[in-house]
C-alpha cells in the first residue's frame, strides 16, 4: 500500500440516508453507482456562514435533486474547518458544463459558497456494492469515518480480495455500516471507505470484541520477544504480554497483516503480502 488517510467527520446536514445500490432496490450485481465526494477547507472565520448556506442548499435540493446528500465536518481529530459533501451521481454527464448549470438557483447558491472556500477537491467514485453494508432507510449516523487508501499499481484486485474476505467482515460483525468505492477521477487512484457510527466509543467496542491473530514486540532485559497471539482481542493480547512480565511492549498490526517466520519457515501463516516487517538477523 502506498498510503492511507483516515479522518472523522460529524454529520452536519443529511438529505435522506446515504445508501448503497442494494438498499435502493437494485440488485448488487447490477451497474455500479457513481458518487461525488468533495473535501472542502473553509476559511476558519467563515465556518458558521458556510454551514448556514449549506442549509439553504439542502432546502433547495429537497425540491428536486439527488436521492440523498450529506454534509459533514471534521470533529475532534483534524481541522474543524474541513467539510466533506457526498451525494450520488446518476451519470458522469452531470459533470459537464451544461449539467452543472442546469439549475440557476443552485448555481447561485454554490457560487456564494465558494466565497468561503480556501481549497477543495472533488472526486468521482465508482461504488463497489458487493462490499457495502449500507445504512437502513432513514437512519442518520452521528459520525462518519472516511478512509482513503492508495495501493501499489497492479495490486488493486489483491487489495479488494483482502478487504472483502478479511477486513470488512470484522466491521460487519461489529454492525458497522459502510459504503465503498474506487477513485475514478479527481485525484490519485485508490479506494474510499465510508464507515458510519454513532460515537467514538463504538470504535472501542470493535477493539474489545474483535478476535484475530494479534502481533506484538516486547523487551525484557536484553531479550527481545516477537509475539503472536491467536484468536485474541487487543485486551486479550495485553493480558498475555503482562503475564510475560515484559519491561516494554508494543502492539503490531494484526489480522491478515500478521505473520511470524523463523529460519525460513512460517510459524503463523501470512494472510497477505505486505511491504514491511520486523527483521532480526544474526550477524556473522
Amino acid at each position: 500500500m502506498l498510503g492511507r488517510f483516515t479522518f472523522f467527520v460529524l454529520l452536519v446536514l443529511m438529505l435522506a440516508a446515504p445508501q448503497g445500490v442494494a438498499a435502493q432496490g437494485a440488485a448488487p450485481q447490477g451497474p455500479a453507482v457513481w458518487l461525488q465526494m468533495t473535501i472542502i477547507d473553509v476559511e476558519p472565520a467563515m465556518v458558521d456562514e458556510y454551514v448556514s448556506l449549506q442549509r439553504e442548499i439542502s432546502t433547495r435540493i429537497r425540491r428536486g435533486g439527488p436521492a440523498w446528500r450529506t454534509v459533514s465536518r471534521s470533529d475532534v481529530l483534524g481541522d474543524n474547518y474541513r467539510f466533506i459533501i457526498i451525494n450520488p451521481v446518476s451519470t458522469l454527464g452531470s459533470f459537464d458544463g451544461a449539467g452543472r448549470g442546469a439549475d440557476a438557483e443552485l448555481v447561485s447558491l454554490n457560487g456564494r459558497a465558494q466565497k468561503y472556500v480556501r481549497n477543495q477537491q472533488t472526486f468521482a467514485i465508482r461504488t463497489i456494492p458487493e462490499l457495502d453494508n449500507p445504512l437502513p432507510a432513514n437512519q442518520a449516523p452521528a459520525l462518519m469515518m472516511v478512509d482513503i487508501a492508495h495501493v501499489f499499481p497492479g495490486k488493486e484486485q489483491e487489495y479488494l480480495t483482502i478487504m472483502k474476505s478479511s477486513f470488512l467482515p470484522h466491521f460487519d460483525k461489529a454492525n458497522f455500516r459502510h459504503l465503498n468505492g474506487t477513485i475514478a477521477f479527481g485525484g490519485q487512484s485508490g479506494f474510499v471507505h465510508l464507515f458510519y457510527l454513532q460515537n467514538y466509543a463504538k470504535l472501542d467496542d470493535k477493539q474489545k470484541t474483535g478476535k484475530s491473530i494479534r502481533g506484538a514486540i516486547g523487551l525484557k532485559g536484553q531479550t527481545l520477544y516477537l509475539v503472536q497471539v491467536l484468536n485474541a482481542t487487543i485486551p486479550d493480547t495485553a493480558l498475555v504480554l503482562q503475564s510475560m512480565a515484559l519491561d516494554q511492549a508494543l502492539g503490531l498490526d494484526g489480522g491478515g497483516s500478521s505473520a511470524l517466520m523463523f529460519q525460513k519457515s512460517y510459524k503463523t501463516a501470512p494472510g497477505r503480502n505486505i511491504p514491511n516487517a520486523v527483521l532480526i538477523q544474526e550477524l556473522p
